[in-house]
């Protein structure tokens, strides 16, 4: 995971799982929509479950009816957006606390599937981006992992 936004949000290089302060989320979601991105805000407040964070996931993305609420479903349904505009992806997960602190290992393994999937997603050349908006305290603990 990442923690800087100076990029090109066209660039699928550049495509990845980032972490950034509040200040950040405004210049993300104008960006995005000035770079012709489908944005997506997604916000947790409230959700501290994997089963909040799928409903959540669903209900933004307007997930297909068949979507599984699982793990599997979730990397199934993000790998093909088909129902959405074409042309590139940016998730902005706003008020993210209450899961990370809540359900660290379901927070992790949502971590892993976005980077599978903006991963596949550079090699096709299509832009995919993931924000983490996090508090001043939760950025300081991500720093303070990383250096560790």
């Amino acid at each position: 995971m990442n923690q800087s936004t100076d990029f090109d949000l066209l660039d699928p290089h550049a495509n990845g799982v980032y972490f950034v302060g509040r200040e950040d989320a405004e210049p993300i979601a104008t960006g995005s929509v000035m770079a012709s991105l489908h944005l997506t805000r997604i916000d947790l407040a409230g959700v501290a479950d994997k089963a909040g964070l799928l409903r959540c996931m669903a209900a933004a993305l307007r997930f297909p009816a068949y979507f599984g609420h699982n793990w599997d479903a979730l990397e199934d349904c993000l790998s093909d957006l088909s129902w959405l505009p074409p042309g590139g992806y940016v998730l902005l997960f706003e008020h993210v606390d209450a899961l990370q602190n809540a359900a660290g290992e379901d927070f992790d393994i949502l971590l892993d599937i976005l980077a599978e999937v903006t991963a596949e997603a550079a090699v096709g050349g299509l832009p995919w981006h993931v924000f983490f908006v996090l508090s001043d305290e939760a950025f300081e603990r991500i720093n303070d992992a990383a250096a560790s």
